[in-house]
């Protein structure tokens, strides 16, 4: 009788990736079960009986980001893809403990949940990464709503490295007119010349400085009814 039987049903510490249960067991294979994210693996039972079974679903990068189930690769002979190095940057930045201390900028943007499994990031990436043989960067500001910067298929694009500095140096707010019109502005210094309107008076209207200039005044994201997103009016400007 294989000396491995014994272990079925049993839960096992893994090394790095939390506590799993064993399902079924026989003198080669050990089917286990994660019991913090239910992931399911057939594996070798000396593995098993070590411990040493990885969880591709356990949140082992930065607390959040994790490799997934599926057939997107981290890279090859030891050497990090373009799309995970550029997923693991996106995580680092939102989320390492360090990150907001030498980034502040990034103290507030966040990851959408999708994208945590690095399977789901890197097939929107392989989709949507221009084919010129062009350098491109991950840009998340461009396409954000309010002033909330996220992370997500929705928000992100592919920019050039100089659209992307003139993009991240944009001011960005949400402004209702006299009129009762609400422009999500990307740059509100061309929106200012387009409604002639004072730049360094309205940046007192988005700092909270001043109340209104010309009737305008600046809202929160939170200020907004379904009705004022459902006619929300983009203004991104001449890039």
């Amino acid at each position: 009788m294989s000396k491995f039987l014994s272990l079925k049903g049993k839960t096992i510490k893994s090394k790095s990736y939390g506590c799993f249960k064993v399902v079924d067991i026989n003198s080669k294979y050990a089917d286990v079960v994660f019991i913090k994210t239910g992931f399911k693996l057939r594996t070798t039972s000396s593995a098993a009986s070590r411990g040493s079974v990885k969880d591709k679903l356990y949140p082992s990068i930065h607390g959040v980001g994790y490799i997934g189930d599926g057939n997107y690769k981290t890279g090859s002979f030891g050497v990090a893809n373009k799309a995970y190095c550029t997923w693991i940057d996106m995580i680092k930045r939102c989320y390492a403990s360090y990150s907001s201390i030498r980034t502040p900028s990034y103290k507030n943007v966040s990851v959408c949940s999708s994208w945590h499994n690095f399977q789901n990031f890197a097939a929107w990436y392989y989709k949507n990464y221009p084919s010129d043989g062009g350098y491109y960067e991950l840009d998340k500001d461009k396409n954000a709503v309010g002033g909330v910067k996220i992370y997500s298929p929705y928000t992100c694009e592919f920019l050039t490295p100089s659209e992307n500095v003139e993009v991240s140096q944009a001011k960005r707010c949400l402004l209702k007119s006299p009129e009762g019109d609400v422009f999500d502005v990307f740059n509100l210094s061309s929106f200012c010349r387009f409604k002639s309107l004072h730049q360094g008076h309205m940046n007192a209207v988005t700092k909270g400085k001043h109340k209104h200039h010309k009737g305008w005044v600046s809202l929160n994201i939170e200020d907004l009814t379904d009705e004022m997103l459902d006619n929300l009016i983009t203004y991104k400007g001449a890039w």
